[in-house]
């Protein structure tokens, strides 16, 4: 009783001099951490009472703001400590900074702009993983899902569209991925698995049959009696051959590839007008230094190649074709991170894979009459688009680096086109047709693809 009586006497003297008792209090500082933009103003806390933390509107190109830690070590590290609006209650002075995270969607990628500075794997609004090379950043127009296409850009402007692979050996088993086979996920839920390969698709439905897996590179395999393409045995008639072995090997570990988006245009290197005939037939040393564009193209002829930038490219041989692509990220910023090459067998029966898995149906089949398209164009504008992907099926026929054993004495014609083409329906998407070495029209173009270098 005596206590109580203590404490209400010493109160009322307090009241009576306006006395205050003192309370700490402490200060809540926010550092942006190389965002843009006003810092939120600092808060005051007292002692023992808990606080809301700020949150701030400020942006850094590229990045996503995730919350704040406790210092700029743990900050750059991208580990948040408090959320914005997490609640404070450590009785310490103390400065938050923000952490800014890249982004882990394609969605966000996107939206962001953002520029990658190394190999960075992503996932798709259905948690499709898909891994994007340093110095390219997914295009504005690309799709949000593995579906829909997914399409990345390097700096300069070209295309290139994700082909996702679950498996290299053929081992498709939805149920399990204990050997390493990754199931892909459609826009509606469903789950296929595409098998890295050469097919024959039926000429009635589309409906592929796997003739040979990308584990099986090594086997002599032969497609319609006459087309291959491995890595053991020769090209005995000539023809420029596939980086098989770093591209399977690629695959195999990033689960898929990049083909470009649109036929290739003619880029940059030195004008071979006057050394380099205008039907395009030359010698391979006159494209040293010649990269092709893969974007929509500006120009076109029938009549002969003008060799300007943004023209679209035919009258090349398909020695030719494999030697500009192959140039096409062999120097310059994103060479650490990709390889580039002519399409191979691989590359193009996958793709006809993945388009109609993702219910293009028939697509092995389609032509120039899909879309009406009988005369030359320039890329992007046939109509004929799956998947984000121009022209498989009209437009031009395309150089491959698969061959042909076709010989029949002094007629031996090795290289191998793909495709439909603007200039007649009898060939389509699956098609296969065999060529001389020295070849070149207005109907035969080529297509790189890319796949991670490291």
């Amino acid at each position: 009783m005596q206590e109580e009586n203590y404490i209400t006497h010493l109160g009322e003297l307090l009241n009576a001099h306006k006395i205050k008792p003192t309370i700490d209090t402490y200060i809540i500082k926010y550092d942006l951490n190389g965002g843009e933009g006003e810092a939120p103003t600092s808060q005051i806390k007292e002692y023992g009472e808990t606080i809301k933390l700020r949150s701030t509107t400020s942006t850094k190109k590229g990045k996503i703001f995730a919350g704040w830690a406790t210092s700029k070590e743990k900050a750059d590290a991208e580990t948040v400590e408090y959320k914005a609006g997490a609640d404070y209650t450590e009785n310490k002075d103390v400065t938050l900074y923000a952490v800014w995270r890249g982004p882990n969607t394609i969605k966000e990628a996107k939206e962001l702009e953002t520029k990658f500075e190394e190999n960075k794997t992503l996932k798709d609004e259905k948690d499709n993983l898909v891994k994007v090379p340093g110095e390219f950043h997914i295009a504005k127009d690309s799709g949000d899902t593995v579906e829909d296409g997914i399409v990345i850009e390097d700096e300069a402007g070209n295309q290139f569209v994700w082909i996702p692979v679950s498996n290299v050996d053929g081992d498709n088993d939805i149920s399990t991925t204990e050997e390493g086979s990754i199931p892909i996920t459609r826009n509606n839920g469903d789950k296929v698995e595409i098998t890295l390969g050469r097919y024959e698709f039926s000429t009635s439905d589309g409906k592929e049959t796997l003739r040979q897996s990308g584990a099986n590179r090594l086997d002599s395999v032969t497609i319609q009696s006459t087309f291959k393409e491995n890595t053991s045995e020769p090209r005995t008639n000539g023809g420029a051959g596939a980086k098989l072995e770093s591209f399977v090997t690629s695959v195999e570990t990033n689960y898929g590839y990049y083909l470009g988006r649109y036929e290739a245009s003619f880029g940059s290197g030195d004008t071979p007008n006057g050394t380099y005939g205008i039907d395009g037939v030359g010698t391979t040393s006159i494209m040293n230094n010649q990269k092709p564009e893969v974007k929509k193209s500006q120009y076109n002829s029938t009549s002969s190649m003008r060799y300007t930038q943004a023209t679209l490219w035919n009258f090349i041989t398909q020695g030719d074709a494999s030697k500009v692509c192959q140039n096409m990220y062999s120097s310059g910023k994103e060479a650490s991170y990709v390889e580039s090459d002519l399409v191979n067998s691989y590359a193009w029966d996958t793709a006809i894979v993945y388009i109609e898995k993702m219910g293009h149906n028939n697509y092995a089949n389609a032509n120039r009459d899909v879309n009406k398209n009988s005369t030359l164009k320039n890329t992007g504008e046939t109509g004929d688009e799956v998947c984000h992907i121009y022209d498989m099926a009209g437009n031009l026929r395309e150089w491959t680096t698969e061959y042909s054993t076709y010989d029949s004495g002094s007629d031996k014609c090795p290289c191998v086109v793909r495709g439909g083409y603007y200039y007649h329906s009898v060939n389509y998407t699956a098609g296969r047709t065999t060529q001389y070495t020295t070849f070149s029209i207005h109907y035969y173009g080529f297509r790189p693809l890319i796949y991670i270098a490291k």
